[in-house]
């Protein structure tokens, strides 16, 4: 066979391809070793030098999963779920305001059987609350005043103090007023819920003076708003305690009873 003249278009074609194959060789020889070294040295492993190779031939133009639109995506999404968790982890609360200007939180949980109050917070200037056993309904003992209110899972709010006291007499002291002429003096301390219905609170009431003085149990029906005297729930030293099957538990004077829902001491 005849030699292709080099002034001949042939000449430079085979010329050219067989640049090609020797640029392509190195570069192989290139890539090949250069995966052999960072197999060795733990850094690469066969599935990515086989996907070195396969990769190189697919189709420029597929999409990448990865790609900084998905990547955007993805942030807009993650960004997205936090809120919805920090949304739900957010505390929901009815807004309380006491005499002494200070505010508290009542904190309620909600789910399918509706709002149920969990707490109070934070309570100062010696308030307290209590919470009814249906957990709709929650108690305030406003300290500064010495009032008794009653809030419900919307808010809405409730004085069931007692405002005077009338004598036998008809003789009117009011609680105000009473509170400044006689320091230290306890008009409504302590309630709690004994049900729903009716609240138990500590007075010394129905008489005025301070000191070495008797306590009272007063008992409160809050659907007639009717304050009763306890007269057989009396001592020098009373405290309300928890609730149980039968009613609530009190100390008087160091001995443990429980009063029910109608007032009965056992």
């Amino acid at each position: 066979m005849a030699k292709t003249s080099i002034f001949s278009k042939e000449y430079e074609k085979r010329r050219r391809r067989k640049r090609r194959r020797i640029v392509l060789a190195v570069v192989l020889i290139v890539l090949i070793m250069g995966c052999g070294v960072l197999y060795s040295q733990g850094n690469i492993s066969l599935d990515k030098i086989k996907n070195i190779f396969v990769n190189k031939n697919e189709p420029k133009n597929k999409i990448n999963e990865q790609s900084p639109n998905n990547t955007v995506d993805n942030s807009k999404k993650n960004s997205q779920e936090n809120k919805n968790e920090q949304k739900s982890e957010e505390k929901k609360f009815i807004e309380i305001k006491l005499a002494s200007g200070s505010s508290a939180k009542a904190l309620y949980d909600e789910d399918s059987t509706g709002k149920k109050f969990v707490l109070v917070e934070p309570l100062q200037d010696g308030s307290t609350f209590d919470i009814s056993k249906s957990a709709k309904n929650i108690l305030i003992n406003d300290a500064t005043t010495q009032e008794i209110k009653i809030y419900d899972t919307n808010g809405t709010e409730k004085n069931v103090t007692k405002p005077n006291y009338t004598t036998q007499s008809g003789q009117v002291f009011t609680k105000d007023n009473i509170l400044k002429q006689y320091q230290g003096y306890a008009w409504s301390k302590n309630a709690k819920f004994i049900d729903d219905d009716h609240i138990v609170y500590l007075s010394q009431l129905p008489w005025f003076k301070t000191g070495d003085a008797e306590t009272f149990m007063w008992l409160i029906d809050v659907k007639t708003g009717e304050h009763k005297t306890l007269w057989n729930v009396k001592g020098k030293q009373i405290q309300i305690g928890t609730l149980n099957d039968r009613g609530i538990t009190v100390v008087i004077d160091g001995n443990n009873k429980t009063v029910t829902a109608d007032g009965n001491l056992i």
